[in-house]
């Protein structure tokens, strides 16, 4: 039994159409594996589209789409002049209904807010359920006029964005298409769901209106009148990338709080003036050599309000430049081929302003080998064509490349360049008959478990034996969520974490969430690729999650004296209900 606690947070999702959301909503739910369509029942459902603005009223024309979540049906519908849908012949199953309409954001039945997973109707044979309500709000809107330095309209490339949680760390992420503003600078966006919103502009390449860096002596000059030879042309001032109200930093940026069928409007934004950045530095190797060749290349950091690449070769000296360049972080990388064979280099910079002596030391990647182990009563399916992959911990690392396993199970990753991982299974889209039998067990290097767990992998610390071994056991947690008074509570969200604070990482599959179903039942984990880790865990219910927020450490380490210990044994199907007080 635990204590729900209320979770207030700014969320972003963007407009869909009822199959996109429901798409949405069927890869994030776990769900046993897909058969065939199931035949026609008698069973049915029906109910009515309405508008969830100021004056609620029933919207004709709507899109009506039906997914069932066991048996597959797919049925596609549309609201008649009084905003009702129906679908009938239904065979038992879990359905989730959702609907879309312009101007309209597009919303599942039971979700709380848009492009939120919806409470499941659950359907028993034969049976008529007919009182069910789809709430689509008013999308929102940011309008405004960008200007130049003085003051006059442009056209300039307009970004709307929010900031998320990714690995740990909040970055931009774009929050929809861009737009370009027209002849007398005017942009808007709209179809927005309620969120907060960065903005920013950007007019390319173009210089700054009659400006240009002054040097001391130019100075110097204009003041006492002197007139002076010709200098040596000195570079122009660029339109930074400005965001509003109006700097150049995206961690300056304020933020823009709209409510749903907000129209804001004077989101105005005066493009900022400067001189871009240059960096300049040197490629060797970790001996002191230079290389004969190396290719430099500086690309936007992901997270990046706009992304630029930009690459150099290496002097003979092994000296490089990069010029015109953007402030923002960057993945500063090289390569070259050498008597050694291949070395790489890859660190992540800031640039802002001139940046000098940056050293990119040169070395071997790093080539994992491993092996893929089955391990179960299951008929195992050929060792061949397996590719695990590593997850880079670092923003803007790699992950290596990798060969699939042969006949035998060997796998290995190249091109790896030192730093920490994650070693997780193959990543598969879909079910198979592998996918919803087999699971990630353990990752076992040089006889340390490091399942889930990041690696620090270098040419010094390379394992030698890296196993990584499949399981056809499963684990989930299913239970009922309710109310004090016993009835289901299907506005909640169920949370699973595990007590270890080591396993709370950004797309960490130990973290899960699902949405109760009418009788207020969920599952969480599942068969295959969906399988719940054996260990110990938390469970809790919040009214609400912006999307990914389940691996923010903060939020988790919030709801931990609230939520209910378990612990999952290998190939248990745990039961644990939870009552709302």
């Amino acid at each position: 039994m635990i204590r729900a606690r209320f979770i207030h947070v700014l969320c972003f999702a963007s407009l869909m159409t009822p199959v996109q959301a429901l798409a949405q909503v069927r890869d994030a739910a776990p769900t046993t594996a897909p058969v065939a369509p199931a035949p026609a029942g008698t069973g049915a459902i029906s109910g009515i589209v309405m508008s969830a603005d100021g004056s609620p009223r029933p919207l004709r024309t709507a899109n009506v789409v039906l997914i069932g979540m066991v048996t597959g049906v797919l049925k596609v519908t549309s609201t008649d002049s009084n905003g009702k849908f129906a679908f009938a012949a239904l065979p038992p199953d879990r359905y989730t209904v959702g609907a879309s309409k312009a101007p309209f954001l597009g919303a599942v039945a039971g979700a709380r807010r848009p492009a939120r997973p919806g409470t499941g109707i659950v359907l028993a044979a034969g049976q008529k359920v007919g009182d069910i309500v789809i709430r689509l709000p008013p999308a929102a809107a940011i309008s405004g006029v960008i200007t130049d330095e003085l003051g006059r309209p442009v056209q300039a490339s307009v970004a709307v964005q929010q900031r998320k949680l990714q690995n740990g760390e909040r970055v931009l992420v774009s929050a929809g298409n861009g737009v370009t503003t027209d002849e007398r600078g005017r942009y808007r966006v709209y179809g927005l769901p309620p969120g907060e919103y960065v903005v920013s502009a950007f007019q390319g390449n173009a210089t700054a209106t009659g400006t240009k860096q002054l040097t001391d002596r130019e100075v110097d000059n204009a003041l006492r009148g002197v007139v002076p030879p010709q200098e040596a042309a000195q570079p122009l001032l660029r339109y930074l990338p400005t965001y509003y109200p109006g700097t150049s930093r995206p961690a300056d940026a304020g933020g823009i709080l709209l409510a749903a069928g907000d129209e804001r409007t004077g989101v105005d934004v005066r493009l900022d003036v400067g001189m871009m950045g240059r960096i300049d530095g040197t490629v060797m190797t970790s001996d002191g050599q230079v290389p004969p060749m190396s290719n430099v290349r500086l690309m936007s950091a992901p997270g990046s309000s706009y992304q630029t690449v930009s690459t150099a070769i290496a002097r003979e000296n092994g000296r490089f430049q990069m010029a015109g360049l953007m402030p923002g972080p960057y993945v500063l990388s090289s390569d070259s081929s050498g008597p050694a064979g291949n070395l790489f280099a890859s660190q992540l910079i800031d640039v802002n302003g001139n940046q000098t002596d940056i050293q990119l030391v040169l070395k071997s990647p790093i080539t994992l080998k491993g092996r893929i182990v089955f391990d179960g009563t299951s008929s195992a399916p050929p060792l061949n064509g397996w590719q695990p992959s590593l997850k880079a911990m670092a923003r803007g690392g790699s992950g290596g490349t990798t060969v699939a396993s042969d006949a035998t199970g060997a796998f290995t990753v190249q091109r790896l360049p030192p730093g920490s991982f994650i070693v997780n299974g193959p990543a598969s889209f879909g079910a198979n008959a592998n996918t919803v039998t087999w699971s990630l067990k353990s990752v076992v290097a040089d006889g340390k478990d490091i399942t889930d767990r990041p690696i620090d992998l270098t040419p010094e610390t390379l394992p030698k034996d890296v196993v990584v071994t499949f399981s056809d056991k499963s684990q989930s947690v299913t239970g009922r969520l309710l109310q004090a008074s016993g009835a289901p509570a299907t506005d909640y969200t169920v949370l699973v974490f595990p007590t270890d604070k080591a396993y709370w990482l950004t797309g960490s599959r130990r973290i899960l969430i699902g949405k109760p179903d009418s009788n207020g039942q969920f599952t969480l984990g599942g068969p295959g690729i969906i399988s719940l880790p054996a260990g110990e865990y938390l469970l809790a219910a919040v009214t609400d999650l912006d999307r990914d927020e389940q691996f923010d450490p903060a939020l988790l380490a919030s709801l931990v004296s609230a939520a209910a210990p378990l612990t999952i044994q290998p190939g248990e199907r745990k039961v644990q209900d939870l009552v709302i007080r």
